[in-house]
């Protein structure tokens, strides 16, 4: 069984999937770029919760 073959054909298929381009009202976006502001924008909640209720 190919290991590298295998881990080449997942992570081109998983690149296909964050390449979906979506359009917004004239705006667009790829799928990738979505899940990584959804993260930074989680992240920064998450701090600022932390920072304001230190407990």
């Amino acid at each position: 069984m190919d290991f590298f073959g295998i881990m080449k054909k997942l992570f081109t298929s998983i690149a296909s999937i964050f390449s979906l381009r979506m359009n917004f009202n004239g705006f667009e976006f790829s799928l990738g770029s979505m899940i990584v502001g959804l993260c930074i924008i989680g992240c920064s909640l998450q701090l600022l919760h932390y920072l304001f209720n230190k407990d």
